[in-house]
């Protein structure tokens, strides 16, 4: 399985770090980048889970 996940997320390293043998990394959101949003969204179409910090999920 692979995984998208925020850089700046602590939860989501150690969730990363937690189950590191199922997953492999194919992207990283720092939440600083404009196009981000983008590929966030391409990432969930091509199935790929998508890990954002709470301080920046638009509610």
């Amino acid at each position: 399985m692979n995984i998208l996940f925020a850089a700046n997320d602590p939860i989501a390293f150690r969730t990363l770090e937690s189950v590191c043998g199922c997953f492999n990394v194919v992207g990283v959101l720092s939440g600083k980048g404009r196009a981000e949003p983008q590929i966030a969204a391409f990432a969930r179409q091509k199935g790929i889970p998508v890990l954002i910090p709470e301080s920046l999920r638009q509610e």
